[in-house]
Protein backbone atom coordinates (compact mmCIF):
# COMPACT_ATOMS: atom_id res chain seq x y z
CA UNK A 1 0.00 0.00 0.00
CA UNK A 2 1.40 3.40 -0.91
CA UNK A 3 1.19 6.33 1.71
CA UNK A 4 -2.10 8.43 1.45
CA UNK A 5 -0.26 11.49 -0.25
CA UNK A 6 0.68 8.99 -3.25
CA UNK A 7 -2.84 8.13 -3.44
CA UNK A 8 -3.98 11.83 -3.89
CA UNK A 9 -1.39 12.65 -6.43
CA UNK A 10 -1.82 8.89 -8.35
CA UNK A 11 -5.44 10.23 -8.54
CA UNK A 12 -5.03 13.61 -9.71
CA UNK A 13 -2.93 12.16 -12.51
CA UNK A 14 -5.70 9.73 -13.35
CA UNK A 15 -8.09 12.73 -13.34
CA UNK A 16 -6.11 14.80 -15.58
CA UNK A 17 -7.21 14.28 -18.81
CA UNK A 18 -4.63 12.49 -20.34
CA UNK A 19 -4.78 9.60 -22.67
CA UNK A 20 -3.71 5.62 -21.20
CA UNK A 21 -2.28 3.63 -23.51
CA UNK A 22 -4.39 0.51 -24.54
CA UNK A 23 -1.91 -1.71 -25.27
CA UNK A 24 -1.89 -4.55 -22.52
CA UNK A 25 1.95 -4.21 -20.60
CA UNK A 26 4.17 -6.31 -22.65
CA UNK A 27 5.31 -8.25 -19.19
CA UNK A 28 3.50 -9.05 -16.11
CA UNK A 29 4.96 -7.85 -12.60
CA UNK A 30 7.47 -9.19 -10.44
CA UNK A 31 6.27 -11.69 -8.07
CA UNK A 32 8.46 -11.49 -4.96
CA UNK A 33 9.00 -15.08 -2.72
CA UNK A 34 6.40 -16.00 -1.34
CA UNK A 35 3.31 -13.91 -3.15
CA UNK A 36 0.26 -15.31 -4.79
CA UNK A 37 -0.63 -15.14 -8.10
CA UNK A 38 -4.32 -15.91 -8.67
CA UNK A 39 -6.81 -14.21 -10.56
CA UNK A 40 -8.32 -10.89 -9.66
CA UNK A 41 -10.43 -10.81 -6.97
CA UNK A 42 -12.24 -7.76 -7.80
CA UNK A 43 -12.78 -6.45 -11.61
CA UNK A 44 -14.85 -3.51 -12.43
CA UNK A 45 -16.50 -3.55 -15.53
CA UNK A 46 -18.34 -0.08 -15.91
CA UNK A 47 -19.84 2.45 -16.89
CA UNK A 48 -17.42 5.07 -18.43
CA UNK A 49 -17.50 8.12 -17.41
CA UNK A 50 -19.26 7.14 -13.96
CA UNK A 51 -16.82 7.47 -11.98
CA UNK A 52 -14.67 4.79 -12.07
CA UNK A 53 -11.33 6.45 -11.96
CA UNK A 54 -12.59 7.76 -8.55
CA UNK A 55 -14.10 4.38 -6.79
CA UNK A 56 -11.50 2.15 -7.68
CA UNK A 57 -8.95 4.66 -6.21
CA UNK A 58 -10.51 4.43 -3.00
CA UNK A 59 -10.87 0.80 -3.28
CA UNK A 60 -7.11 0.49 -3.93
CA UNK A 61 -6.34 2.74 -1.20
CA UNK A 62 -7.45 0.00 1.03
CA UNK A 63 -4.34 -1.47 3.24
CA UNK A 64 -5.37 -4.87 2.38
CA UNK A 65 -5.25 -4.19 -1.91
CA UNK A 66 -2.12 -4.99 -3.70
CA UNK A 67 -1.97 -2.38 -6.79
CA UNK A 68 1.82 -3.17 -8.62
CA UNK A 69 3.62 0.20 -9.23
CA UNK A 70 3.58 1.72 -12.15
CA UNK A 71 0.35 -1.05 -13.27
CA UNK A 72 -3.04 1.45 -14.79
CA UNK A 73 -6.76 0.89 -13.23
CA UNK A 74 -7.90 -0.20 -16.34
CA UNK A 75 -5.76 -3.03 -18.20
CA UNK A 76 -8.17 -3.61 -21.40
CA UNK A 77 -6.96 -7.37 -21.62
CA UNK A 78 -9.53 -8.50 -23.42
CA UNK A 79 -10.35 -5.62 -26.24
CA UNK A 80 -8.36 -7.81 -29.15
CA UNK A 81 -9.83 -10.66 -28.54
CA UNK A 82 -12.60 -10.20 -30.44
CA UNK A 83 -10.99 -11.17 -33.43
CA UNK A 84 -8.46 -13.79 -31.72
CA UNK A 85 -8.62 -17.05 -30.29
CA UNK A 86 -8.98 -17.29 -26.46
CA UNK A 87 -7.05 -20.16 -24.73
CA UNK A 88 -5.86 -20.88 -21.35
CA UNK A 89 -2.90 -19.70 -21.75
CA UNK A 90 -4.63 -15.91 -22.36
CA UNK A 91 -6.50 -16.64 -18.99
CA UNK A 92 -3.45 -17.83 -17.18
CA UNK A 93 -1.58 -14.50 -18.57
CA UNK A 94 -4.17 -12.38 -17.41
CA UNK A 95 -4.02 -13.55 -13.54
CA UNK A 96 -0.17 -13.34 -13.56
CA UNK A 97 -0.96 -9.60 -13.55
CA UNK A 98 -2.70 -9.76 -10.18
CA UNK A 99 0.25 -10.62 -7.99
CA UNK A 100 -0.15 -9.72 -4.44
CA UNK A 101 1.19 -10.54 -0.29
CA UNK A 102 -0.94 -13.50 1.08
CA UNK A 103 -3.77 -12.11 2.52
CA UNK A 104 -4.24 -9.43 0.06
CA UNK A 105 -7.00 -8.96 -2.75
CA UNK A 106 -6.04 -7.02 -6.00
CA UNK A 107 -8.32 -6.01 -9.11
CA UNK A 108 -8.71 -3.87 -11.69
CA UNK A 109 -11.40 -1.91 -13.77
CA UNK A 110 -11.90 -1.39 -16.91
CA UNK A 111 -15.45 0.41 -18.40
CA UNK A 112 -15.38 -1.25 -21.63
CA UNK A 113 -15.59 -4.56 -20.39
CA UNK A 114 -19.24 -5.00 -20.40
CA UNK A 115 -19.93 -3.20 -23.68
CA UNK A 116 -17.60 -5.54 -25.34
CA UNK A 117 -20.50 -8.58 -26.09
CA UNK A 118 -17.33 -10.64 -26.38
CA UNK A 119 -15.72 -9.91 -22.85
CA UNK A 120 -17.39 -11.24 -19.84
CA UNK A 121 -17.58 -14.84 -21.02
CA UNK A 122 -13.39 -14.59 -21.05
CA UNK A 123 -14.00 -12.42 -18.24
CA UNK A 124 -15.62 -15.65 -16.61
CA UNK A 125 -12.82 -18.15 -17.80
CA UNK A 126 -10.12 -16.18 -16.55
CA UNK A 127 -11.46 -15.18 -13.35
CA UNK A 128 -14.04 -17.26 -12.44
CA UNK A 129 -14.97 -16.20 -8.70
CA UNK A 130 -14.59 -12.66 -9.12
CA UNK A 131 -16.16 -9.87 -7.40
CA UNK A 132 -18.04 -7.72 -10.65
CA UNK A 133 -18.08 -4.28 -9.67
CA UNK A 134 -20.70 -2.05 -12.17
CA UNK A 135 -21.37 2.21 -11.47
CA UNK A 136 -23.90 3.53 -13.16
CA UNK A 137 -25.06 7.26 -14.10
CA UNK A 138 -27.82 9.23 -15.56
CA UNK A 139 -28.00 7.63 -19.20
CA UNK A 140 -27.80 11.18 -20.79
CA UNK A 141 -25.53 13.12 -18.30
CA UNK A 142 -23.19 9.69 -19.35
CA UNK A 143 -23.45 10.04 -22.75
CA UNK A 144 -22.58 13.70 -22.66
CA UNK A 145 -19.56 13.19 -20.93
CA UNK A 146 -18.59 9.91 -22.69
CA UNK A 147 -19.11 12.08 -26.16
CA UNK A 148 -17.27 15.20 -25.09
CA UNK A 149 -14.35 12.48 -24.11
CA UNK A 150 -14.53 10.83 -27.74
CA UNK A 151 -14.82 13.90 -29.81
CA UNK A 152 -11.59 15.14 -28.59
CA UNK A 153 -10.36 11.58 -29.70
CA UNK A 154 -12.09 11.34 -32.83
CA UNK A 155 -13.21 13.15 -36.03
CA UNK A 156 -15.23 15.79 -34.56
CA UNK A 157 -19.04 15.26 -35.16
CA UNK A 158 -18.28 11.48 -36.85
CA UNK A 159 -21.92 9.92 -36.51
CA UNK A 160 -20.25 6.60 -35.13
CA UNK A 161 -19.35 8.19 -31.84
CA UNK A 162 -22.54 9.33 -30.72
CA UNK A 163 -24.03 6.01 -31.78
CA UNK A 164 -21.26 4.41 -29.61
CA UNK A 165 -22.23 6.90 -27.16
CA UNK A 166 -25.53 5.71 -27.07
CA UNK A 167 -24.98 2.16 -26.93
CA UNK A 168 -22.67 2.94 -23.69
CA UNK A 169 -25.47 3.98 -21.91
CA UNK A 170 -28.18 0.61 -22.72
CA UNK A 171 -27.52 -0.57 -18.82
CA UNK A 172 -30.17 -2.77 -18.62
CA UNK A 173 -28.74 -5.10 -22.12
CA UNK A 174 -24.81 -5.00 -20.95
CA UNK A 175 -26.01 -6.26 -17.27
CA UNK A 176 -28.17 -8.74 -18.97
CA UNK A 177 -24.90 -9.98 -21.21
CA UNK A 178 -22.64 -10.23 -17.93
CA UNK A 179 -25.68 -11.90 -15.80
CA UNK A 180 -25.36 -14.54 -18.80
CA UNK A 181 -21.84 -15.49 -17.21
CA UNK A 182 -21.59 -14.51 -13.41
CA UNK A 183 -24.52 -14.91 -10.88
CA UNK A 184 -26.28 -12.39 -9.51
CA UNK A 185 -24.66 -12.23 -6.14
CA UNK A 186 -21.38 -11.70 -7.78
CA UNK A 187 -22.17 -8.14 -9.19
CA UNK A 188 -22.70 -5.11 -7.34
CA UNK A 189 -24.66 -2.21 -9.19
CA UNK A 190 -23.93 1.16 -7.35
CA UNK A 191 -25.15 4.55 -8.78
CA UNK A 192 -22.85 7.47 -9.40
CA UNK A 193 -25.51 9.89 -7.76
CA UNK A 194 -25.53 7.77 -5.01
CA UNK A 195 -21.81 7.57 -4.84
CA UNK A 196 -21.44 11.02 -4.38
CA UNK A 197 -23.88 12.03 -2.00
CA UNK A 198 -22.69 9.51 0.33
CA UNK A 199 -19.36 8.21 -0.10
CA UNK A 200 -18.63 6.75 2.68
CA UNK A 201 -21.83 4.69 2.76
CA UNK A 202 -21.77 3.64 -0.40
CA UNK A 203 -17.61 2.67 -0.05
CA UNK A 204 -18.78 0.51 2.91
CA UNK A 205 -21.31 -1.65 0.76
CA UNK A 206 -18.33 -1.68 -1.72
CA UNK A 207 -15.68 -3.03 0.70
CA UNK A 208 -17.75 -5.22 2.36
CA UNK A 209 -19.13 -6.93 -1.38
CA UNK A 210 -15.25 -7.43 -2.25
CA UNK A 211 -14.56 -8.85 1.40
CA UNK A 212 -12.47 -6.44 3.27
CA UNK A 213 -13.32 -4.54 6.32
CA UNK A 214 -14.06 -0.89 6.37
CA UNK A 215 -11.55 1.66 6.70
CA UNK A 216 -10.75 5.55 7.13
CA UNK A 217 -9.81 6.78 3.28
CA UNK A 218 -7.92 9.45 2.42
CA UNK A 219 -9.66 12.48 2.89
CA UNK A 220 -9.11 13.63 -0.59
CA UNK A 221 -10.47 10.69 -1.97
CA UNK A 222 -13.81 11.37 -0.97
CA UNK A 223 -14.04 14.44 -2.97
CA UNK A 224 -13.58 13.31 -6.13
CA UNK A 225 -16.02 11.97 -8.63
CA UNK A 226 -16.55 11.50 -12.87
CA UNK A 227 -13.30 12.26 -14.59
CA UNK A 228 -13.25 15.98 -15.47
CA UNK A 229 -13.05 16.09 -19.78
CA UNK A 230 -11.20 19.30 -20.63
CA UNK A 231 -12.58 21.51 -23.28
CA UNK A 232 -15.89 22.46 -24.61
CA UNK A 233 -18.61 19.50 -23.31
CA UNK A 234 -21.01 18.38 -25.74
CA UNK A 235 -24.57 20.00 -25.02
CA UNK A 236 -27.00 18.83 -27.40
CA UNK A 237 -30.26 20.98 -27.96
CA UNK A 238 -33.14 19.45 -26.44
CA UNK A 239 -34.70 17.53 -28.88
CA UNK A 240 -31.76 15.12 -29.36
CA UNK A 241 -31.85 14.78 -25.32
CA UNK A 242 -36.04 13.89 -25.88
CA UNK A 243 -35.00 10.91 -28.84
CA UNK A 244 -32.35 10.19 -26.41
CA UNK A 245 -34.06 9.35 -23.93
CA UNK A 246 -36.58 7.79 -26.63
CA UNK A 247 -34.67 5.50 -27.49
CA UNK A 248 -33.01 4.12 -24.19
CA UNK A 249 -36.97 4.18 -22.62
CA UNK A 250 -37.54 0.42 -23.03
CA UNK A 251 -34.00 -0.51 -21.73
CA UNK A 252 -33.78 2.04 -18.77
CA UNK A 253 -37.62 1.05 -18.00
CA UNK A 254 -36.32 -3.07 -17.62
CA UNK A 255 -33.17 -1.82 -15.90
CA UNK A 256 -35.37 -0.29 -13.08
CA UNK A 257 -37.25 -3.75 -12.99
CA UNK A 258 -34.11 -5.89 -12.90
CA UNK A 259 -32.42 -3.63 -10.15
CA UNK A 260 -34.38 -1.86 -8.09
CA UNK A 261 -31.54 -0.83 -5.87
CA UNK A 262 -31.12 2.27 -8.56
CA UNK A 263 -33.11 5.00 -7.43
CA UNK A 264 -34.78 6.80 -10.00
CA UNK A 265 -35.43 10.34 -8.46
CA UNK A 266 -31.67 10.73 -8.93
CA UNK A 267 -31.42 10.29 -12.56
CA UNK A 268 -33.23 13.54 -14.83
CA UNK A 269 -33.40 10.59 -17.69
CA UNK A 270 -36.06 8.08 -15.99
CA UNK A 271 -38.71 11.36 -15.53
CA UNK A 272 -41.91 10.33 -17.21
CA UNK A 273 -40.97 7.03 -17.59
CA UNK A 274 -44.07 4.69 -17.41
Amino acid sequence: MRPPQDFARALRRRMSGSRWPRDVPASAPAVPPGWVVAPPDFVGVGAQKAGTTWWYSLVASHPRVHEPPNRRKELHYFDRFWDQTFGPADARRYQSFFPRPPGDLAGEWTPRYMVDFWTPALLRESAPDAKVLVILRDPFDRFCSGVTHDLQRRAPHHPIVTELGVRKSTYRQQLRRLLNHFDRDALLVLQYEQCRNDPRGELRRTLDFVGLDDFEPPPALLQYGANVTRGRRYEPEARIREAFVATLSGDLTRLLADFPEIDPSLWPSCKGLD
